[in-house]
């Protein structure tokens, strides 16, 4: 291509030219908290500080269950080119690359937990080299959804299960004294019973013999056959 001018003329191949490629850096530059701009050192209403140093230094945001509605606000600091880019955002690395319409991500009735907020520059020539940049956003959890209160419901339980285990050998214990307690007053019973019914045999046996022995004698005492002196020792 040649381009003539008052002083002569430029010759330009097109094959030469080259077009550059800005790699794009995504920077938090503020945080807002229900709206709010949320500034550095700044106590809050209810006496916390979110921000320790500005928010294109921080790494990582630590904010309450509480804390339903909040937005971080991102730029590259390149006003030239607002018109040709685009920033895409996701939640960790596993879940989807979601386009922004603005500058601004919104956040509401976030979970507890930690979460790696990752936004990037999509350009419209499709330029998929830009770098990723990453934000920790911590959510504080409730007390009773908190790493102490999950040790105090382990201990308790465990306690529950002890003080469960311990009455339930206790009760079965007592259960096998009481059942001794009655084998025992069974087996004298029986042994009772069976003293008796051997003394009535015994006696049944004893009681037939004599019977036949003494009614003889009887008989022989009253016919006065026996003399008087052996009588005498038989009565």
């Amino acid at each position: 291509v040649l381009i003539g001018g008052a002083g002569g003329y430029i010759s330009i191949n097109p094959k030469t030219i080259s077009t550059s490629k800005h790699n794009h850096r995504v920077i938090f530059t503020e945080l807002y908290l229900n709206e709010n701009r949320v500034k550095v050192e700044k106590p809050e209403n209810d006496g916390r500080v979110l921000l320790q140093k500005n928010m294109q230094l921080t790494d990582i945001i630590h904010l309450d269950y509480t804390d339903n509605h909040f937005s971080v606000e991102v730029s590259t600091m390149e006003y030239g080119e607002l018109h040709k880019l685009q920033y895409v955002y996701r939640i960790d690395k596993k879940g989807k690359w979601l386009k922004l319409n603005e500058n601004r991500i919104y956040f509401n009735k976030l979970a507890p937990g930690t979460y790696k907020l990752e936004v990037k520059v999509k350009e419209h020539t499709h330029n998929e080299n830009n770098p990723i940049s990453t934000l920790t956003i911590h959510i504080q959890p409730p007390l009773w959804l908190s790493v102490p209160a999950y040790v105090f419901y382990v201990i308790s339980t465990i306690i529950v299960l002890l003080i469960f285990v311990k009455n339930t050998k206790r009760k079965h214990l007592k259960l096998l004294k009481q059942q001794k307690r009655e084998f025992e007053i069974a087996q004298r019973q029986e042994m009772d019973e069976a003293k008796l019914r051997f003394y009535t045999n015994i006696s049944h046996d004893l009681r037939t013999p004599l019977t036949l022995i003494i009614s003889p004698l009887e008989k022989l005492l009253q016919e006065n056959i026996v003399p008087p002196q052996i009588k005498n020792e038989l009565e």
